[in-house]
């Protein structure tokens, strides 16, 4: 039988981090039971994240966590969605920036769009023209605020800017005090992802050029349904290939578990974003999920990742639960909904959220939170 006994603090950084307050903080999750946090740099740090500072509080935590017997999880991304390593990323130049297909039927050239190819009406179909005879244009957009994680270039560059920064620190505790890493919900741009050279990447895997296609993104056709399921198909394998596997593979060369979640994982329709997370789970060394709010998570996004830690022979299934439950949220809301998940084979909680601190507009950031700010916090212990 599974030994139910690891509980772990989702711990928002989000103050000072002063180091007699952390102290207190970290104590305090030994006594209520947990097992180790994943520290979570969030809205309202006053430290510089990835500052002297930063690794100074981190590697005493990570000491503390050793005195009393816990673990530390790595959160790797400022913030979040995980992939642009603080900036560091897309700080790059526009190779490493977002990227997505549009279809335009007026294209003016601008910094941030480029065109792929232009279309003309031929019958009950489009067919590819020159600009000038265009009535229908597929274009690039560029969106420097995130990246291209269709990229290998971009999961390389985001392993040196965030992961590999980590192991100069603290590699010699990996495996140890140190046993996860955290990815939090890495997103393809919707509804139609692009990266550079995808066209001679298709042409590869399929054998036709789907820039004569991409007008059918425009119009429901009969012989959409064949490009539409190539495209999410070598979306999805792009992304769990130069993503997922590429971050996974980083961990279990340095003693971590990658662990985490997909952005959006409760309906099919929104593989757009994740590329389907049954695709990425096979990768991850401990597959997770968002299990937030105060309901019962549906069937589908439970039941995706308990099938997949079975199938693959995983140790766990973690669930990020919880946070969005409010203030009001009850002993007996937490139990209700935790045993709902339980029973269905979620096997590792990660407690959304312990924040540092409940200071101005930090105590709205989706509580309940677990923490001395608590007024049962005493009494959570189980």
């Amino acid at each position: 039988m599974k030994d139910f006994s690891s509980l772990y603090a989702f711990y928002s950084w989000n103050g000072d981090i002063e180091k007699e307050e952390l102290e207190e903080q970290m104590r305090g999750f030994a006594a209520q039971s947990f097992t180790g946090v994943f520290i979570h740099a969030r809205a309202g740090l006053e430290i510089p994240y990835f500052g002297e500072v930063w690794f100074e509080r981190f590697g005493f935590a990570v000491s503390l966590a050793k005195e009393l017997n816990m673990e530390i999880g790595i959160y790797d991304e400022n913030g979040w969605p995980s992939g642009f390593g603080n900036g560091a990323v897309n700080g790059l130049g526009e190779k490493y920036w977002q990227k997505k297909l549009v279809l335009e039927k007026d294209f003016s050239c601008s910094s941030h769009k480029k065109l792929l190819a232009s279309y003309k009406k031929d019958g009950e179909k489009y067919v590819r023209c020159e600009k000038a005879e265009g009535e229908l244009f597929a274009v690039v957009e560029e969106i420097p605020e995130y990246v291209d994680l269709l990229s290998p270039l971009v999961t390389n560059a985001f392993l040196k800017a965030s992961h590999e920064v980590y192991r100069r620190h603290f590699g010699e505790e990996f495996g140890k005090t140190i046993k996860y890493l955290f990815t939090d919900e890495p997103q393809l741009a919707a509804p139609y992802s692009y990266t550079e050279g995808l066209e001679e990447i298709f042409l590869n895997e399929y054998g036709y050029d789907m820039l004569d296609e991409l007008w059918r993104f425009a119009f429901e056709t009969q012989e959409f349904g064949k490009f539409r399921f190539d495209y999410r198909l070598l979306v999805s394998k792009l992304f769990h290939r130069n993503y997922t596997q590429k971050i996974a593979d980083w961990c279990e060369k340095n003693n971590l578990y990658m662990t985490g979640h997909f952005a959006c994982e409760e309906n099919t329709v929104t593989l757009n974003l994740n590329g389907g997370p049954m695709n990425g789970y096979e990768y991850m060394q401990v597959p997770g999920i968002d299990a937030i709010g105060r309901r019962c998570p549906p069937d589908t996004v439970v039941e995706q990742v308990v099938s997949a830690k079975n199938i693959f022979g995983k140790s766990d299934a973690l669930s990020e639960t919880f946070g969005c439950s409010g203030w009001g949220a009850t002993f007996d809301d937490f139990r209700f909904y935790w045993s709902n998940q339980v029973v269905r084979g979620i096997s590792l909680p990660c407690l959304h959220l312990s924040a540092f601190s409940i200071r101005g507009i930090r105590k709205r950031d989706y509580p309940a939170f677990f923490s001395y700010q608590e007024p049962w916090w005493q009494d959570f212990k189980c």
